[in-house]
């Protein structure tokens, strides 16, 4: 795939996801030059999250993101959505609020210009 629509390669990914083949989705998404590297990790976070035993990893990929890049707010939504699907609502309603309140705050700057 030559792409950079984050929206092609997580359906590409998700077709290797539902075949059980997580490796290969991990494989593949070393080829997603096209996109930003925070998307690659959410990417291969939600493939982590997806695959049996390895919640800590997908969990560690979040985190890392984060750290990475604490100003775009998709890390922040995306690792809410593992937190509350991971059953843990209280940390995925802190986290989720920051994306938010991030998300806000650029819609605000830019009705300012």
């Amino acid at each position: 795939i030559d792409s950079g629509s984050l929206e092609i390669w997580e359906g590409y990914t998700n077709v290797f996801i539902t075949e059980g083949d997580y490796e290969e989705a991990l494989e593949q998404l070393e080829q997603a030059k096209a996109l930003q590297p925070q998307e690659i990790g959410i990417l291969k976070a939600a493939v982590y999250a997806q695959w049996p035993g390895h919640l800590r990893d997908a969990e560690k990929i979040y985190t890392k993101l984060i750290e990475d890049y604490p100003e775009d707010a998709r890390v922040y939504l995306a690792k809410g959505a593992f937190l509350n699907k991971a059953e843990r609502y209280f940390e995925a309603n802190k986290v989720i609020a920051e994306g938010k309140q991030m998300m806000a705050a650029l819609e605000a700057e830019r009705q300012q210009k």
